[in-house]
């Protein structure tokens, strides 16, 4: 069999990038060796590209090195006149949950949810204060500031008075529910902004 010259896969061989002349030149088998490389090389890429768009779309939750139990908030009203060390009114969940949710709302709430994006900063607050290190003025202030805002909503009438709050851990332990008592703040005024 003789081979003849072809200017084009010498140009291949020395300018990779010249490939659009490599059809015409190349002997079937290498022409197909060429477009196996090809296919391999682009399915190759797009799996590659898939790979990196994945994680973006599918977020990966690993970063928790352990899902723990975050504080529950929990208020009361203190009466003004009342002795100090004597207890006040029973205490009452800060922004409970909803025992149930229709399908519509779980639909708006996947899109709009701004009472849900505020109950998420109280947690991040509650936790800073739970940590112990040293609780600070900023959360506490926060804490206070949105129990106000919502007892002078739709809370009962309690102007005048003193409220409390305090950080509660329920878990289980012993098939009964424990509740620890992480902090406990000191009484502050409704009337007056924290």
């Amino acid at each position: 069999m003789v081979r003849h010259f072809c200017p084009a896969y010498l140009s291949l061989v020395t300018f990779p990038h010249n490939m659009r002349m490599v059809g015409c030149c190349l002997p079937l088998r290498a022409q197909r060796i060429y477009h196996g490389l090809t296919a391999t090389l682009l399915l190759t890429l797009m799996l590659k590209a898939v790979s990196l768009v994945l994680p973006v779309l599918i977020p990966s939750w690993r970063f928790f090195k352990a899902i723990e139990p975050s504080p529950r908030v929990e208020w009361r009203v203190l009466a003004l006149d009342a002795p100090a060390g004597t207890e006040g009114g029973a205490w009452v969940a800060y922004q409970p949950r909803p025992n149930s949710v229709s399908l519509a709302q779980m639909i708006r709430r996947l899109f709009w949810n701004p009472v849900w994006n505020d109950a998420l900063f109280v947690v991040s607050c509650t936790e800073r204060i739970a940590l112990g290190v040293a609780p600070t003025s900023h959360s506490i202030n926060e804490i206070q500031r949105r129990i106000l805002r919502d007892i002078k909503g739709v809370g009962p009438d309690v102007s005048g008075e003193m409220l409390q709050f305090r950080l509660v851990f329920v878990y289980f332990e012993n098939a009964g529910l424990v509740q620890d008592v992480v902090f406990m703040s000191d009484p502050f005024s409704v009337g007056a902004p924290p």
